[in-house]
């Protein structure tokens, strides 16, 4: 029997479904649409700025961008996809799924801004087995692959109950407290935060707003793959220099 030939998706087709993953609960993003290519896609790059693309090669046939900025493209033989809030909601510590699920929870809770309840930044996650404290340290390690900020002020030797934040501010650590949260999670911390969480002993982690970030074009590049199983995709840090090639 002859083998159909394996067919690349169309830009319509990534573009349909990074819409979909990203977009699910937010009102408004930059346009997802930066530059179209009618060309087929065998290659995605993922990164959080605009890069040199006269410099970046081999070319990707598309690129996810998260920090856009209000520029014009006028490239014409590949295609840029662009998403700011709605990345920030579903990909970086917010009301993010596959995150709690990483961290080992299967009861989550959406939290949203007080007291308009209109907006998502954050989530509480019930473990659904309690785990020693430096153990739940290692994994949130493991997890972002980065140093983290551990702010060890409660005494406790388990983590039942976590706060995986957008947000950080005093208001924000007493909800979580009320909640009976053991460790909250965010990207940076402030000091009036910071003073809060001392005085009510919630424990505080900080991965870094920017290595939440590459965690959530790690964890994008992974459902593309798994997508588009015939194309590569490529995470690209431009801080360290490096890429992540997914073949």
């Amino acid at each position: 029997m002859q083998q159909m030939p394996i067919r690349s998706p169309s830009f319509k087709e990534l573009a349909s479904f990074i819409s979909y993953r990203l977009h699910r609960n937010v009102q408004t993003d930059v346009p997802l649409i930066q530059q179209w290519t009618d060309k087929p896609i065998s290659s995605v790059c993922l990164t959080l700025e605009p890069i040199n693309f006269d410099l970046h090669t081999p070319r990707a046939s598309a690129y996810f961008l998260h920090r856009i900025w209000g520029r014009e493209y006028t490239y014409k033989n590949f295609g840029i996809i662009g998403s700011h809030s709605g990345f920030d909601q579903e990909l970086t510590t917010n009301y993010n799924i596959e995150l709690a699920t990483q961290l080992g929870a299967s009861v989550v809770t959406p939290v949203f801004r007080m007291p308009e309840q209109s907006k998502l930044i954050g989530m509480f996650c019930l473990l659904d087995t309690p785990v020693p404290v430096e153990h739940f340290y290692e994994k949130v390690k493991n997890i972002f692959q980065c140093d983290m900020e551990v702010f060890e002020i409660n005494n406790k030797q388990t983590v039942s109950k976590v706060a995986v934040m957008f947000a950080f501010n005093d208001l924000e650590v007493r909800r979580a407290k009320e909640e009976g949260v053991d460790v909250y999670i965010t990207g940076q911390t402030r000091p009036l935060g910071r003073k809060e969480a001392e005085k009510l002993e919630v424990a505080l982690i900080a991965v870094g707003h920017r290595n939440s970030e590459l965690w959530g074009l790690r964890q994008l590049a992974v459902e593309i793959k798994n997508r588009f199983p015939e194309i590569t995709v490529d995470v690209l840090d431009q801080v360290q220099q490096c890429s992540e090639k997914t073949q």
